[in-house]
């Protein structure tokens, strides 16, 4: 397969390349497509995967349990809304849903990742809600910090967090039943596949009160 050509078939070369993106620099959403067979990466990307799938080669199941947690909590928040006792408590004009799925690992602490979520909340009106997931290494220590390296040889830095650093996301808000839990034990449904239970990454929905 050329370099300049993504896993789904569509060209990805210079003439698609806005001036403001290096292609030759790899970043964690296009990694991230890369790894869930999506089209837009380039060569950068695709190196920078696939050194961390030989560090994790679970990794894909990590991102498509990810995406799976996305849809249940989306799914969730509508049927939420669709709760009469819940509309009289909220105003539709001015709540939110803040989703951070996947990506406050690679906001690290020196970029101050608990002010950032703090201030995005304290922005947004009341009722409104935090989706939030983080690979942790509670699971797999070993594995997980293997691939943090892989991915910092690539330019990208992340960070890794424990349970307890990732429920500190969620201080001052009213949590969602099941609470902070692996992403496979979160409202489970068909999309839950055996053996997800494998994949370490915590999520979570809160409620601004």
């Amino acid at each position: 397969m050329p370099d300049s050509e993504p896993l789904g078939g569509d060209l990805i070369g210079p003439d698609w390349t806005p001036s403001a993106i290096d292609p030759t620099v790899a970043t964690p959403a296009r990694i991230y497509s890369y790894l869930l067979g999506g089209g837009d990466h380039f060569p950068a990307d695709r190196e920078a995967a696939e050194k961390a799938l030989e560090a994790m080669p679970e990794l894909r199941d990590f991102a498509r349990v990810n995406r799976a947690f996305l849809t249940r909590a989306v799914r969730h928040l509508a049927e939420i809304l669709e709760n009469p006792e819940v509309r009289g408590r909220l105003d539709f004009d001015r709540p939110v849903a803040v989703l951070l799925v996947a990506v406050m690992h690679f906001v690290i602490d020196e970029d101050d990742p608990y002010g950032a979520v703090g201030a995005l909340m304290d922005a947004v009106a009341p009722g409104s809600v935090l989706v939030l997931s983080q690979v942790t290494a509670d699971l797999d220590p070993e594995g997980v910090r293997a691939t943090a390296k892989a991915y910092a040889r690539s330019s990208v830095k992340t960070a890794v967090r424990s349970g307890k650093e990732i429920a500190a996301f969620f201080d001052g808000l009213e949590p969602v039943d099941p609470g902070l839990v692996m992403l496979s034990q979160w409202r489970p449904d068909e999309q839950v596949l055996a053996g997800d239970d494998r994949i370490g990454i915590y999520g979570g929905v809160a409620l601004k009160p």
